[in-house]
C-alpha cells in the first residue's frame, strides 16, 4: 500500500481551490487529481454520479469500465484501476474503500468549495492510501483478474 496526501492550490485566475499533483507527487496521486479534476468535476452531482456509478457496479458486476473526458475506470473482483488515455505512466490500483474515502473527503470539499474560495482559505489536504502506481499497478490488477478464474 502507498500512503500520500492530496494538496490544494489556488487559481488566481479561476478564482477557486483545485486539487494539486505538482511536479513532485507520485504517479498514482497526479493521475487521481487528474481524474478527479478532469472527470469527476467540481459540483455535488458529479461528484454524486461517480460515486454512484462505482458503488453499482462493484456489487452487481464482475467487469465494468467506464471512460470520461481523459481516463478510464475498470472495476474488477473488488478493485479498481484508473488510467489516463493520454499519459500511459499514470496508473493507479485502488480498493474500493480507498477510493470511496477519496470520494467522501472530495464531496466534502465540495459543499464548502464556496467558503474556501471566497476566504482564500486553503483547505486541509486529503490523506488517501492506494494499493499500486505506473506499471505495477497494471500488473498487480492483471493479476487480481486472474485470480478470479
Amino acid at each position: 500500500m502507498i500512503n500520500a496526501k492530496i494538496d490544494f492550490r489556488y487559481s488566481e485566475h479561476n478564482q477557486f481551490y483545485f486539487l494539486s499533483g505538482d511536479d513532485n507527487a507520485s504517479i498514482g496521486i497526479k493521475e487521481l487529481v487528474a481524474w478527479i479534476n478532469n472527470d469527476v468535476g467540481r459540483d455535488l452531482p458529479s461528484v454524486d454520479f461517480i460515486t454512484g456509478n462505482i458503488k453499482n457496479n462493484i456489487e452487481t458486476k464482475l467487469h465494468y469500465s467506464m471512460t470520461g473526458n481523459a481516463h478510464t475506470c475498470t472495476i474488477c473482483n473488488g478493485i479498481i484501476l484508473i488510467n489516463c488515455e493520454f499519459v500511459d505512466e499514470w496508473v493507479v490500483l485502488i480498493t474500493f474503500e480507498q477510493i470511496m474515502y477519496l470520494l467522501e473527503q472530495y464531496r466534502s470539499f465540495i459543499s464548502n468549495k464556496n467558503y474556501y474560495d471566497k476566504n482564500k482559505i486553503l483547505p486541509d489536504p486529503i490523506d488517501i492510501e492506494f494499493v499500486s502506481e505506473g506499471m505495477q499497478a497494471v500488473i498487480d490488477f492483471q493479476n487480481n483478474q486472474a485470480s478470479i478464474g
